[in-house]
Formats: structure tokens, C-alpha cells, sequence
């Protein structure tokens, strides 16, 4: 009806458990800026619009364009009587969006699985790729990583190039799928380091030597909004000494106040939901600031995820030694704004306890465990007790970042927002 695969469009489809959002923009970054393509690109979900998610040649739609969009697929849904979902209807919007802008390249990242996900409906991409595969998702994907690798596997159509991230096992799975519809196989380097960045990286890499060899580029800097995002208080944004990007902006005197104490603080936004996510972020800490730093907490998490394995995997001590575990100097509990699948704080709580491995007792200074309902006065809490020792970690779900960023003043003037929360309350 919308004529949306009838197009030139080249498709790349990016599935996996994580990193896909980092590596669709890596590589959209690259497709653009380093070979001069016009590119779309459509990932999910959100922080503060749902209009990040349309991306076109680096700006994101405006209210207007969406608009229009919106109203072609209500029009085309209500005339085959057909309702789609909330998500299906924001894909179609990309679909459309890059078919009437008639964009060199559409970088597609898949919402949940592949083979069931509404952005499966490219006859051929000219790329699909896998960043990784972990658990996460297992109500609707299976309780296996074998049965995930096989949803997500769906992406791969005939005759198209697979490309495999560092991450991804079995691989056994991907190589079968791929020699059954005639698809050659490439493989993204390991990294000589344990870094998510790193290993996005390599990915993305390999994608754009196969679209251009000549292709050269960096894309260690390039990552989407709250993917270890990194701020410095008191760091100027032009302060190129530094290699942690931003600022954080007091919004008030007495906020201004505060930070003349906490300048060398650094505040760190990452949208790690599950433990293999948790896991990594722990490990991208310890490499970049170390264990000696006083670590400081504010988790939020989404209904379904695996809270215990996760909560261990950030807190897990790597050996016998009491000095491998991280400074903690405190854990804050807190929900998401506006999630209908928020989990209540005190239930985080309780998830502590019970992590098995007593990775809680590194808590120092009095077990310092607070929870906080209203995510705004988490951020706040946290903030107030920052130094220059400090590291303020900012995790869990995409629901907290948003008001965390508007806390914080990590906003532009022109921060584009929604009325109401425009994220998914529930698959």
C-alpha cells in the first residue's frame, strides 16, 4: 500500500542482545561523513523523543515531517483495517521516511529478536548484522542462547552479506543459516581490550570496509546519547585536554555552588539492562577510572529483566582478594519516569541482598543503600554527595536517562522532548 519496498534504498539490518544501537550509528556515521553517502537511519528505543529515532543524514525529523508520517500510516492502516503496534507504526515511518527522501543507505536496527521483528520486512539488505548474543528477552525469544541466535538469525536473507561481531556464538548457527541462502560470512576483529566501545567499533568497521574497501575513518568517539556516555564537572565542553566529552551545567546558584566542590567528579550514563550489558559496563569502569575511585550508583530497572544475574554482574567481585571489588560509596534505588514495566525500588533492594556472592558488602561507609520513587530526587541525592573522587554511575533503563540528563543540565536550549513519555510501556 505504502510502496516502501519498492525502493533503492540499500538496507543494512542490524540484530543482537547488545550494542546494535552503537554499531547502526557507527555505521550510519561513517556511511555518511566518510564515503559521502545520504543516509537513514532507525533505531530504538528513545531518551527524550521519539523522533531520535528517525534519523536522516544526522538530524532527526522534525515535528512536522512525523506528522505527515504518522497520518500517511494511519491512512494506509485504516483503509486495509488493520491496527499496528506502537512500534510497527514508527518502523513504517522510517520505512516511508527513507523511501521518499530516497536516501543512498537505510540502516535498520532491529527492535526485539529478528525474525518476528517489524523491521524484517526487507526483501534483501545488503548487509545484516549481528553485534552479539546474550540472554535477555527470554519470555518472547526462548530460554536459550541457541534459540535467541536462532530468532535473531531471521535477518539473514538470500544472497545477502552476514557479518558476524566479536560477541556473537554459536556461530555455528549464523554460519549454517548463512551457507543455506548462498551469504558469504565476515567476521568483526576481537579487540585486544575488553571495551563495548571497542568491540562496536570493530564491528562497524568491517561493515564499511565491505560497502567501500577504501573506507577509512574513526569511530571511537561516535556512540549514541547514554551508551557510557561520559561527563567531567567542571571539565568546559571546548576543553580538548580532556578526553571525556561535555559538561555538566549547574542549574541554579546553589547547584553552582556545589560543583565548585566537585570539580574531577565524573558523571557516567549507560543504558546497560541486562547481565551480560552490566557485566561489560562494569568492565569498560574499571578500565577507564579504575577501582579506586568512590563509585556511586543510581540504577533503575525495567519488569522482565534479570535483576539478580544483572545486580551480580555489575557488583561481582573477580577473585578472592577484597581489593578487586569496586569503591562503592553508595547505591541508589530509584524507577523509571512514567514505565509501566518500572520495578519497584524496594524490590531492587531486596535483589541486593540476595545476589549470592555478598558483592553487596563492598559497600562502604555505613552500607549506604537509599531508594528514591521519584527518579528526579534520586539524581539529586546523588549529586550532593560527589567529590573529586567521584564516579556517579547513572544505569538500568532508557526511562531514567532523560530526567537524570534535565537533573543534571546536560540538556541544550533547544533539547527536544515529549509532552508525555513516548517510549513503549509494555511489549
Amino acid at each position: 500500500k505504502l510502496g516502501i519496498l519498492d525502493t533503492k534504498v540499500k538496507f543494512v539490518h542490524v540484530a543482537g542482545t547488545n550494542g546494535k544501537g552503537s554499531v547502526s550509528t557507527k555505521i550510519a556515521h561513517g556511511l555518511q561523513h566518510d564515503l559521502g553517502y545520504s543516509v537513514g537511519l532507525f533505531t530504538s528505543p528513545h531518551i527524550s523523543t521519539y523522533r531520535e529515532r528517525i534519523v536522516e543524514d544526522g538530524k532527526i525529523i522534525s515535528e512536522a515531517r512525523a506528522d505527515l508520517l504518522a497520518n500517511e500510516i494511519a491512512s494506509a492502516a485504516d483503509s486495509l483495517r488493520v491496527q499496528p503496534t506502537y512500534f510497527e507504526s514508527l518502523a513504517l515511518m522510517a520505512f516511508l521516511e527513507f523511501h521518499l527522501r530516497g536516501v543512498d543507505f537505510a540502516v535498520i536496527e532491529a527492535g526485539l529478536g529478528g525474525r518476528d521483528d517489524a523491521t524484517n520486512i526487507i526483501p534483501k539488505p545488503e548487509v545484516a548484522v549481528i553485534t552479539s548474543i546474550a540472554l535477555d528477552h527470554t519470555e518472547y525469544l526462548g530460554p536459550t542462547i541457541h534459540s535467541i541466535a536462532e530468532n535473531k538469525a531471521g535477518i539473514i536473507k538470500q544472497g545477502c552479506t552476514v557479518i558476524l561481531g566479536p560477541s556473537v556464538y554459536p556461530k555455528q548457527i549464523f554460519s549454517d543459516r548463512a551457507t543455506d541462502l548462498s551469504c558469504p560470512v565476515l567476521f568483526a576483529d576481537t579487540p585486544t581490550t575488553d571495551s563495548v566501545n571497542a568491540e562496536n567499533t570493530s564491528t562497524a568497521e568491517i561493515v564499511l570496509k565491505h560497502i567501500d574497501p577504501k573506507w577509512k575513518g574513526s569511530l571511537q568517539m561516535v556512540r549514541p546519547p547514554c551508551r557510557f556516555e561520559t561527563f567531567h564537572l567542571g571539565t568546559s565542553i571546548n576543553d580538548t585536554s580532556s578526553s571525556l566529552p561535555g559538561k555538566l551545567r549547574p542549574q541554579s546558584s546553589e547547584d553552582s555552588e556545589s560543583a565548585c566542590n566537585q570539580n574531577g567528579a565524573v558523571v557516567v550514563l549507560d543504558v546497560a539492562h541486562n547481565p551480560d550489558a552490566f557485566r561489560r559496563l562494569r568492565s569498560d569502569l574499571v578500565g577507564n577510572f579504575g577501582k579506586e575511585k568512590n563509585y556511586t550508583f543510581v540504577i533503575a530497572m525495567s519488569r522482565g529483566k534479570d535483576m539478580q544475574d544483572s545486580l551480580n554482574a555489575l557488583l561481582k567481585e573477580e577473585s578472592t582478594e577484597s581489593s578487586s571489588a569496586l569503591r562503592i560509596r553508595s547505591m541508589i534505588f530509584t524507577q523509571g519516569q512514567n514505565e509501566g514495566r518500572a520495578v519497584n525500588p524496594v524490590e531492587l533492594v531486596a535483589t541486593l541482598g540476595s545476589t549470592g556472592n555478598n558483592a553487596h558488602k563492598s559497600l562502604e561507609y555505613g552500607n549506604n543503600v537509599l531508594v528514591f520513587e521519584d527518579p528526579s530526587d534520586a539524581v539529586r541525592n546523588a549529586r550532593s554527595s560527589l567529590d573529586s573522587t567521584s564516579v556517579l554511575v547513572i544505569c538500568g533503563t532508557f526511562f531514567l536517562m532523560n530526567k537524570a540528563k534535565e537533573v543534571l543540565g546536560l540538556v541544550d536550549d533547544d533539547h527536544a522532548t515529549d509532552s508525555i513519555d513516548m517510549n513503549e510501556q509494555k511489549l
